[in-house]
């Protein structure tokens, strides 16, 4: 199984994608959960868009994230603190889906 992270930039039409290899068998041999993985995954990928658009040139950055067990949790809020989308210095809109 493959899981994506995409992000798009709907000025520019700019697709950002990260890709996942979901293997099975993975938490036998490594001890970490699918969860786990795939929130460092999606840290990750917040990262990378925290690269992509930093505060000085992008000032205003909306994120929409669903409730998957994989967008929440310690690395992906340290991921959203690290570039401090909830700044008044660079404001965000996080909104989870249901």
């Amino acid at each position: 199984m493959l899981h994506v992270f995409a992000s798009v930039n709907v000025v520019t039409s700019q697709l950002h994608t990260k890709t996942v290899a979901g293997r099975t068998g993975l938490y036998r041999r490594t001890g970490e959960s699918k969860a786990r993985r795939l929130q460092r995954a999606f840290a990750e990928h917040l990262r990378q868009i925290a690269v992509r658009y930093p505060a000085q040139k992008h000032p205003r950055v909306v994120l929409i994230i669903d409730n998957a067990p994989w967008h929440a949790g310690e690395g992906v809020q340290a991921a959203l603190r690290a570039r401090a989308w909830n700044s008044s210095a660079c404001p965000v809109t996080v909104r989870n889906s249901t």
